[in-house]
């Protein structure tokens, strides 16, 4: 056998690896599916802290919207704080829209310690101690993520996320807004083949490392129309968004596991309790949620969230 031969055959031998680790058999999984037989809460994923919301948190790619103001951002800050307390969850979060990062902190810290920062509206005031007690017990539960303009593509900020996945044990992270990263699209795709690799890149992610994410879309520019509200009553505001309406692709639906909607009537005489829905979308695994509007009363002191029964 001469040399060529032997290439072609280790060739050859390679790609029979190759082929091999690129699909299972059915019985391949029989461990991993016994396991979740024996153990069906690790299918089960982590309580919110709001009782009445039935979505629960897990290794997944979370979509979440609303129109502006409607406290998207806010909510997602609570589950932060709240996961952290509860579940010891430990965080990457990047938010461009919430800088500077001491202003963001500052809302993390009144939500954390239900105080104000200042003490307004006769409410109790941060502490000093609060603050430090608050920095030190978050220390290693929240990260910060501040890339140059240089390193704004997702595949940077992947791999940044990496990084504190692997030494900080960081579980689940935060993209907020997704508009920051439309203007990384490369000449010659379209916007929709964009959206599919950028979801595409996340969903491979939380795959391959086993950690929860959040994706924060703006919807495009809605159009008032007749709604219900929940006494019955009809008036001309704006809907409840879906993730058809984020500017982009239908991508935005079909792409992630789950898609949640925040929104809140802004018409103080009509919402004096400041009520907010959080409408369940969609839920790709029934063990996941339940699909619905679940309504929570938002205080403005502390920016924290208390579930409403409807009374």
């Amino acid at each position: 056998m001469g040399i060529d031969d032997i290439k072609e055959t280790l060739a050859a031998e390679m790609d029979k690896v190759n082929v091999s680790d690129s699909y299972k058999t059915t019985m391949d999984i029989e461990d991993g599916l016994l396991e979740l037989w024996e153990n069906p809460e690790h299918e089960k994923g982590d309580n919110l802290r709001w009782v009445n919301v039935e979505l629960a948190l897990k290794p997944e790619l979370y979509l979440l919207t609303g129109i502006p103001s409607s406290g998207k951002s806010t909510w997602l800050d609570n589950i932060i704080i709240n996961s952290a307390q509860m579940h010891d969850y430990k965080w990457a979060v990047f938010s461009p829209e919430s800088h500077p990062l001491e202003m963001h902190m500052k809302q993390l810290i009144e939500m954390h310690t239900c105080t104000n920062f200042y003490g307004a509206y006769n409410y109790q005031r941060t502490t000093k101690e609060d603050i430090r007690n608050s920095l030190r017990t978050l220390s290693d539960k929240i990260f910060m993520l501040t890339p140059s303009e240089q390193d704004m593509s997702i595949e940077s900020i992947l791999e940044l996320i990496e990084y504190l996945v692997v030494e900080k044990g960081v579980n689940a992270f935060v993209l907020d807004p997704y508009n920051e990263f439309s203007h990384t699209r490369p000449n010659g795709i379209s916007e929709t083949e964009y959206v599919s690799r950028f979801l595409g890149r996340i969903r491979a992610f939380i795959n391959e490392h086993n950690v929860m994410a959040w994706i924060v879309a703006h919807p495009t520019k809605l159009r008032k129309e007749d709604i219900t509200l929940q006494n019955g009553s009809k008036v001309f505001d704006y809907p409840v968004p879906t993730a058809y309406d984020v500017a982009g692709s239908a991508n935005f639906f079909n792409k992630p596991d789950n898609i949640v909607a925040v929104h809140r009537d802004k018409n103080i005489e009509r919402n004096p309790d400041n009520l907010v829905s959080i409408n369940i979308q969609k839920v790709r695994r029934k063990t996941t949620g339940k699909l619905g509007s679940y309504w929570l009363k938002f205080n403005f002191n502390d920016g924290t969230f208390t579930s409403w029964s409807g009374e």
